[in-house]
């Protein structure tokens, strides 16, 4: 029984972790795309 529940708070937090980094890689792929438009726009 105590085997089993050790292993979830990590994983939770690891889930926490992959989901917040997956926010932020895809907010920094959407500037550097807004960039890149923009700077495609003055050329």
């Amino acid at each position: 029984m105590f085997k089993l529940l050790k292993p979830l708070p990590f994983k939770e937090k690891y889930e926490k972790k992959k989901r917040w980094l997956f926010r932020f890689t895809r907010r920094v792929y959407c500037t550097a795309v807004t960039i890149y438009l923009v700077e495609s726009e003055n050329f």
